[in-house]
């Protein structure tokens, strides 16, 4: 008998360079279509879409292009990947124990703008991955590329 395990292959999505205007809005309309495609629930698809945000971002800001964004798939997930040409990997995330947003006393009652401002701040990304992907994501290395990747659960076909 002759046991075989499943090597999810990999598909570009999108792919891009340093001088691309908005490569985290290009990399979600891509993701979008290949998750609709997928039957991914929209609750699903917007947390998706925010972290493929985040990750694509980061590779663009910090790290050397060319740059992909790919889908893998194997039988119980969907594994979402970002891929550089840095082999740089970020220090481990801290989870938060409180609130990923804390009220602070100076922007207690100032509403939107309070909320807009703590968005703004920048080092929290990989921390919003962590809490939408439930802890399902991380980086490794390969062949001079380092791969940002989170899953998604595959959806389960209608009875």
């Amino acid at each position: 008998m002759t046991v075989r395990t499943h090597r999810a292959q990999h598909r570009t999505l999108y792919a891009w360079g340093r001088s691309t205007d908005t490569p985290a809005a290009d990399a979600r309309q891509h993701l979008r279509c290949a998750l609709t495609d997928l039957n991914v629930a929209p609750d699903e698809l917007d947390d998706a879409l925010v972290m493929a945000s985040e990750l694509v971002t980061n590779a663009h800001l910090h790290a050397t292009g060319p740059y992909e964004l790919r889908l893998r798939t194997t039988p119980v997930d969907i594994i979402v990947e970002v891929r550089d040409r840095s082999t740089a990997v970020p220090p481990p995330v801290e989870a938060p124990t409180g609130s990923l947003f804390a009220p602070r006393p100076e922007d207690r009652g100032a509403g939107i703008d309070a909320l807009l401002a703590q968005l703004t701040e920048r080092g929290r990304g990989l921390q919003i991955v962590h809490q939408l992907s439930r802890g399902c994501w991380g980086f490794c290395v390969h062949s001079g590329f380092k791969i940002a990747w989170y899953a998604l659960a595959l959806p389960r076909a209608a009875n």
